[in-house]
C-alpha cells in the first residue's frame, strides 16, 4: 500500500510504500498522537520510518489499481 504523509510547516509530502493495512496504520497513528510520541512503522524494503506524531498534518492512503496489459478498450 502506498501512503502520502503531509508534514506541518513543509510544502512537500512524504510518499512511503508499506505492507501495513490501512486500519493498522490508522490505529498506530491514533495511538502515537494520543500519547504524543513518535510514529514508527516499517516501510517497504525493511526501511524504518520515524515521524513525530505532532508534526503530521495528514495521511492519505493511495489505492493502487492493477496495470492493464494489452489493447483492451
Amino acid at each position: 500500500m502506498k501512503i502520502k504523509i503531509g508534514l506541518r510547516e513543509n510544502s512537500r509530502e512524504l510518499i512511503v510504500k508499506t505492507d501495513l493495512d490501512a486500519q493498522a496504520l490508522a490505529q498506530e497513528i491514533s495511538a502515537a498522537a494520543k500519547e504524543a510520541r513518535a510514529l514508527v512503522f516499517e516501510a517497504e524494503k525493511q526501511d524504518t520510518v520515524i515521524l513525530p506524531a505532532t508534526g503530521i498534518a495528514y495521511v492519505q492512503v493511495v489505492t493502487e489499481e492493477p496495470r492493464k496489459v494489452g489493447f483492451g478498450l
